[in-house]
């Protein structure tokens, strides 16, 4: 059923409501970082076709183009990962809240092209550091544990990547004491959404 034709309400919230609501905590997770929604668990299948799990930031989140964005060290295996297999999902929660939103969609890795290069402008030093040391994210470390640090901007740049994930589909639980809700939302070929309520 089409969300726009079903007005069936989940508590006080109609489809719509949901959705509306999904899409402010997943923007308040990119505008605050002590939003629930600031931290998601990342899954993809791994180089030995075993399942990974990992926390990323959440970075920037468009509903009309369905895409979710975060930042990683192009030299980490994750991306190795995606690029053979580029089926993955995110799990946002709020305990305050709680509701568990999952996505599911495909990875796109972008390295040194306009998105990259705008991201790596907007991201401080701080964060900026993550990418100037030289060994490689997830390396073996010499004996003496030491990480060294280049203080050339570009070699960080090199080692920068954003990965891109667009997603057709998306399942939103809420859990109550006196009666859990799930609804799955699918967007077909056409971008047309579909709801259909599931058993908690």
């Amino acid at each position: 059923m089409s969300m726009a034709d079903n007005q069936k309400t989940d508590g006080e919230l109609n489809y719509k409501q949901v959705l509306h609501k999904i899409k402010k905590m997943m923007v308040d997770g990119v505008l605050k970082s002590k939003a629930p929604f600031h931290l998601v668990n990342l899954a993809n299948v791994g180089g030995d076709g075993s399942p990974e799990v990992r926390v990323v930031v959440n970075r920037r989140v468009d509903f009309k183009t369905r895409t979710v964005i975060f930042h990683t060290d192009y030299r980490s295996s994750k991306v190795e990962e995606m690029v053979k297999n580029d089926s993955i999902s995110m799990l946002f929660y709020s305990k305050e809240d709680k509701i568990q939103v999952r996505l599911r969609g495909k990875a796109t890795i972008h390295h040194k092209d306009d998105l990259t290069s705008e991201r790596w402008e907007a991201t401080g030093n701080n964060s900026r550091r993550c990418y100037l040391q030289e060994q490689g994210s997830s390396s073996t470390l010499n004996d003496d544990g030491e990480i060294s640090y280049s203080e050339d901007h570009d070699y960080g740049y090199e080692n920068f990547a954003v990965v891109e994930m667009k997603f057709n589909s998306l399942e939103y639980l809420f859990l109550k004491n006196t009666g859990h809700k799930r609804l799955h939302f699918n967007w077909n070929e056409k971008n047309k959404v579909e709801v259909s309520e599931l058993a908690p």
